[in-house]
């Protein structure tokens, strides 16, 4: 199943409008936010919500989203971990409603977070594009948002991948065969 029909009006998809572009979109003007986010939730997306200036540290942050997508109860939080959680995410393990037509993340006043962690930002973004794109492997819809305060915000790019070996060559020892 793929995520969008050819014979959808995609010119008036926000879903799709915001996904052609990459999983990740910047916002600044909140009238454009809040328009989007009613047509998104009106076409039936599930919409997950933070408010990215409360968090006091990667942990804090890692822990609203765990506490926010039912992730399950952790002792301490990790970048690593919220990456193998985002893989249970995409199967529908956990908070993320099959029923739904796709799942957003929206992180309000982010620019403040990253700008005192801008490491931790950028990671987190960039966890949720590489799953982005898993999800529209299964025909799947993951979008977030990140509204930003700063509209000269700039962030680096997320959810790249490089060139890489197929997966039958991944070690050196596999390429070194004499056919």
């Amino acid at each position: 199943m793929s995520a969008f029909g050819h014979e959808e009006g995609l010119s008036h998809d926000v879903g799709f409008q915001l996904l052609r572009e990459g999983p990740i979109s910047l916002f600044h003007r909140q009238t454009l936010l809040d328009a989007d986010v009613a047509r998104l939730e009106g076409a039936g997306y599930q919409l997950v919500r933070f408010d990215a200036a409360a968090w006091s540290d990667e942990e804090a942050m890692l822990r609203e989203i765990a506490v926010a997508l039912n992730f399950p109860p952790s002792p301490r939080h990790s970048l690593d971990g919220t990456n193998d959680w985002f893989w249970d995410l995409v199967g529908y393990e956990w908070g993320w409603d099959p029923k739904s037509t796709g799942l957003v993340i929206l992180f309000l006043h982010f620019d403040r977070y990253e700008k005192l962690f801008p490491e931790s930002a950028w990671s987190i973004l960039d966890i949720i594009a590489r799953h982005s794109h898993l999800a529209a492997l299964f025909g799947q819809r993951l979008i977030c948002i990140a509204q930003s305060d700063d509209p000269l915000i700039q962030m680096p790019s997320v959810g790249a991948s490089g060139v890489r070996w197929n997966f039958r060559e991944t070690f050196k020892k596999d390429r070194l065969v004499e056919e």
